[in-house]
């Protein structure tokens, strides 16, 4: 191969000096020879990251993972054809798992962070930096695998990059040479090990409770753009519904009401006049399908149907954002 190489490039120099014009390629045998040794590597390591965020999921969330509990970072994803009745890792890019354990998020919400602040403002409280920690966004590697594996985040994460735009020379028939091939058996190398030892490790790994249903909507929300968006502006309605409750009944014990289904309060709202039951079953209806998204990889949404569902989100939340000003401008 080497001495072939050597010979190409003479045939090319003598073609550029007779023609004064750099010659086009129109078949490239060692694009393909090398493309055919690195596609297995790449395939290899795309399916070993697939095992671990999957075993992951199985372990910490449950064995109905896809249908009984399926972070808020993928509205950036190409993909926009729901899933079907494949797993739901399956149905993500090469580039897209890592996103899964590397991109950050925060659990806790920032306007408590902002509320907390106020309260500080002119008094003698002392915080603890682990007060305000928690509103720091982390990513699930550095939550859950970073104690257990040595290895830094964006070791693995600027290496998937790189095999990511070796991989896309592969699929996209680009010149593909032994300098990239190279690269790519040296990438995987560096990559395979990490990961083993992370799937090794999954026993040692703790999820808590309250944390399990939020880690099952980032794994939803970075399969589809749509799927995305609609979580995020669910969540911001569920927010909303919240704060509509906290005001209407200012007495009673707000954590109590995050913990509750959001039918629960919806039904309250209902119950004291505040909406009616038109609205309450649009939210319920809204719940439902957030949950089909979330807990069910088998659900058989099509983009114009995320779109209007995405639309009718986004009156809901004006409607009761609308009712919560005007309460509090009663109160």
């Amino acid at each position: 191969m080497d001495e072939f190489q050597d010979a190409l490039k003479a045939t090319r120099k003598l073609l550029h000096m007779a023609s004064d014009k750099k010659p086009q390629v129109l078949w490239d045998d060692v694009s393909l020879h090398y493309s055919e040794k690195a596609y297995p590597t790449i395939h290899e390591i795309e399916n070993l990251m697939r095992k671990l965020i999957t075993k992951f999921m199985l372990t910490i969330v449950g064995l109905g993972w896809t249908k009984e509990a399926i972070p808020e970072e993928l509205k950036n994803s190409t993909r926009t054809k729901p899933a079907g009745n494949n797993n739901y890792l399956y149905e993500t890019d090469f580039k897209d798992l890592s996103t899964f354990l590397f991109d950050e998020y925060r659990t806790l919400d920032i306007k408590a962070l902002n509320e907390r602040i106020r309260s500080l403002e002119g008094g003698k409280d002392e915080v603890s930096l682990a007060e305000f920690k928690g509103f720091l966004p982390k990513s699930n590697w550095e939550r859950y695998f970073r104690k257990h594996v040595d290895c830094e985040s964006s070791y693995i994460e600027s290496r998937w990059e790189r095999l990511y735009e070796l991989r896309c020379k592969i699929a996209h028939n680009n010149f593909f040479t032994k300098d990239d091939y190279d690269k790519v058996t040296t990438l995987v190398k560096e990559v395979k090990p990490k990961l083993e030892d992370a799937i090794k490790n999954l026993d040692k790994v703790e999820v808590p409770e309250e944390e399990r249903d939020e880690l099952a909507e980032v794994v939803a929300s970075k399969t589809n753009a749509f799927y995305g968006e609609y979580i995020n502006k669910w969540k911001f309605l569920e927010k909303t519904l919240f704060e509509l409750v906290q005001s209407v009944s200012p007495d009673s014990d707000s954590n109590r009401h995050k913990h509750r289904p959001v039918t629960f309060l919806t039904k309250d709202l209902v119950s004291k006049g505040v909406i009616d039951k038109g609205i309450y079953y649009e939210l319920r209806e809204a719940n439902h399908i957030r949950n089909m998204i979330v807990h069910d990889s088998g659900s058989q949404l099509t983009s114009d149907e995320l779109l209007y569902r995405i639309g009718n989100l986004d009156k809901l939340h004006d409607f009761i954002l609308n009712i919560k000003v005007l309460d509090e401008v009663d109160s």
